[in-house]
């Protein structure tokens, strides 16, 4: 992909974004969050490749990433004013794993990076 690739926009005001199944995932994300919710799924996701970039811009909103199994974040991006930076995930990359890297600023909002295993036939 180019180094000048344009990020795709996700964008929730008040409400709740979520992304979840086989969606097509580039490698760069903007997510802005005024007062809403943003949960996006990696776990099934199409990546476009071995790392994905996301720019972050909360006010008061939550940011929820899971990431599938063996996936690094680094969130050493990211500043705070009063909100919360939680990560289950590694902070180096490894061979054959996706790598995330977060960044961007957060009000009284947060971000929190997770894995979760998926419970076959229920979900």
């Amino acid at each position: 992909m180019d180094a000048e690739e344009s990020p795709e926009l996700l964008r929730s005001g008040t409400g709740t974004l979520k992304r979840t199944g086989a969606w097509r995932v580039p490698s760069k994300l903007q997510v802005t969050s005024a007062t809403g919710a943003v949960k996006l799924d990696f776990r099934d996701a199409i990546l476009s490749g071995d790392q994905v970039d996301i720019e972050v811009s909360s006010g008061t909103g939550a940011v929820d990433l899971i990431l599938p199994a063996g996936a690094t974040a680094d969130l050493s991006g990211l500043s705070q004013l009063t909100g919360h930076i939680r990560s289950a995930a590694p902070t180096q990359p490894t061979p054959d794993h996706t790598h995330f890297t977060v960044h961007g600023d957060l009000g009284t909002g947060g971000v929190r990076v997770a894995y979760k295993p998926k419970l076959l036939g229920l979900f």
